[in-house]
């Protein structure tokens, strides 16, 4: 379950278990390789949108 929209968090980098964190840029973590999805975006703010998952995201709109 996405836990914002399980109204757990307002936002995905707020969950303490996510790798929105890592790919936003507030936390630097190894286990991820943040570079193969930060490739798709022009910046975090597409990032954040694209995490934010709503129904009707273009994901052609953000791809470099």
């Amino acid at each position: 379950m996405n836990p914002v929209w399980a109204k757990l968090v307002s936002k995905p980098e707020e969950w303490e278990f996510s790798s929105a964190k890592d790919y936003l840029g507030y936390r630097n973590n190894n286990l991820i390789s943040k570079e193969e999805i930060c490739f798709y975006f022009d910046s975090k703010e597409h990032i954040q949108e694209f995490l934010l998952g709503e129904d009707d995201f273009d994901y052609n709109k953000f791809r470099k």
